[in-house]
């Protein structure tokens, strides 16, 4: 049928496998030069002992001075001055300067803190990329032969996503958790608990280094009523697909939380956020009279133009509606890009 060809058209080109293996070369290169550059500040932080592992995000090297971190605020000095010794994992969000965002991790003097990429196995991309072709071929093969076009569709729109670099960065977690996991012998192991893809790699990471390390997702935003990911997650026979502790927002989020939760026996526990907030003295509470529409992209610059563009069409049409556009961290409205779409000063 014209749809079965349609969807064996898309399945899965041999460039996105060049370009899935061009990816894995880049990283293992950039893995071997931050553990060879960077070799003695890692060991001497390894040496050192460690409860409590924390994966944070960071956004470039130039925001790694202001002595607090974005996500977790005073929470790791707090945690030190209890007694309970932790260190810091450190991703870049924006992946652009490795060896100058590695030489500002280690210098951060308020807490312990290392890159991640100190963490990744040299052979892992590649590893990773070889199971992204593996599974990529067995969609291909069932795209083949669906009977249905919509099933044909779906593996072939599979296979192709699963050949994607993000795909191979998410599962490289599986091993940068493991990694953290077996050199510190730490007892806990904390993450986000957003939904995104990687959190889940980590988690079971975290427990193949050590099957009694606690996995505790930090829950610090608000969760959409359709984010089933969180509200509920799987239960497989391998591995758990949740966290065993979750650090909840609030009650609200808590009670939202609950009952997919309490079939696996997670502990749920209402903790707040330490998240860094700029108070410039205004009310923070809603107020729907002013018909305010709050514009809140992820941190995709393709998704953040889309959002922004229907929302500054869409304002004229709705005057007595204010618009709020509201950047991603990693994309600051500064970026040059948007600079010169939004003609911004």
């Amino acid at each position: 049928s014209p749809s079965r060809s349609r969807s064996r058209r898309c399945v899965t080109p041999r460039w996105r496998w060049g370009r899935c293996l061009a990816f894995a070369g880049r990283e293992t290169v950039y893995a071997a030069w931050v553990r060879i550059r960077f070799h003695v500040a890692s060991r001497r932080l390894m040496r050192e002992g460690a409860e409590v592992l924390v994966k944070t995000w960071c956004f470039g090297p130039d925001g790694l001075s202001n002595g607090v971190d974005f996500y977790y605020g005073s929470l790791p000095e707090e945690l030190e001055r209890r007694g309970v010794r932790c260190v810091l994992l450190c991703g870049d969000a924006q992946g652009r300067r490795p060896s100058a965002f590695a030489r500002s991790v280690f210098r951060r003097g308020w807490v312990r803190s290392i890159p991640e990429m100190c963490l990744v196995p040299i052979w892992a991309p590649t590893v990773v990329a070889c199971g992204q072709l593996r599974n990529a071929l067995r969609l291909r093969r069932l795209a083949r032969r669906a009977k249905r076009a919509s099933l044909a569709q779906l593996c072939a729109a599979a296979a192709a996503e699963s050949l994607k670099p993000i795909t191979l960065r998410n599962a490289m977690y599986f091993y940068i958790a493991r990694a953290a996991v077996q050199r510190w012998k730490a007892r806990a192991f904390v993450a986000f608990y957003e939904g995104h893809p990687w959190e889940q790699p980590a988690w079971r990471g975290a427990k193949a280094a050590q099957a009694g390390c606690r996995t505790v997702g930090y829950q610090h935003t608000v969760v959409s009523p359709h984010a089933f990911t969180l509200l509920a997650p799987p239960r497989r026979a391998q591995a758990r697909s949740a966290p065993d502790v979750v650090l909840c927002l609030g009650e609200v989020t808590r009670r939202m939380l609950e009952p997919g939760h309490a079939r696996q026996g997670n502990r749920l526990i209402t903790f707040g956020t330490f998240r860094r907030h700029d108070h410039n003295g205004t009310a923070g509470s809603p107020r729907p009279a002013q018909r305010t529409v709050l514009v809140l992209p992820e941190g995709y610059v393709w998704e953040t133009q889309l959002l922004f563009e229907f929302a500054m069409e869409t304002a004229p049409l709705v005057p007595d509606h204010r618009f709020i556009l509201r950047c991603h961290p990693v994309l600051p409205f500064e970026r040059e890009d948007f600079v010169r779409v939004y003609d911004l000063d």
